[in-house]
């Protein structure tokens, strides 16, 4: 069963989730979920035609999705990806730093940047599931 609308589905919850965060000051949620975004709306589009990928690293995803998909990712979407691969772990672990806590060191630049390149992502792979 191919549940590719369904992880795409998922990408979009967690960019709206992310936006309300923005507005509360949660700056370092909004980054992870900003990844997580991206990473499950790549995984969708891995489902959607049928490919096998694992792990969160999205540089690794893209580079799947180009080889076994044949997709061409623009220059936007890899840094965006590039950008965003920062946050899976940072924003979760203090020992990511050498000292304070990810509820405090993440900026609310930081946070916009990710919302909208998570946004990117999630453009660019639903124009290709639907």
């Amino acid at each position: 069963m191919n549940r590719s609308k369904d992880r795409l589905n998922q990408a979009e919850s967690f960019l709206l989730d992310a936006k309300e965060l923005h507005k509360k000051g949660s700056y370092y949620l909004v980054c992870f979920l900003s990844q997580q975004t991206a990473e499950f709306s790549l995984k969708a589009l891995c489902e959607y035609l049928n490919i096998i990928c694992w792990g969160h690293e999205l540089l690794n995803i893209l580079t799947i999705l180009e080889n076994k998909g044949n997709i061409q990712f623009p220059n936007k979407i890899k840094t965006a990806c590039y950008v965003l691969n920062k946050y899976y772990i940072s924003t979760r672990y203090p020992n990511a730093f050498s000292s304070g806590t990810p509820a405090n060191l993440f900026s609310e630049f930081e946070s916009e940047q990710a919302i909208n390149f998570a946004e990117e992502v999630f453009k660019f792979v639903k124009s290709k599931i639907y």
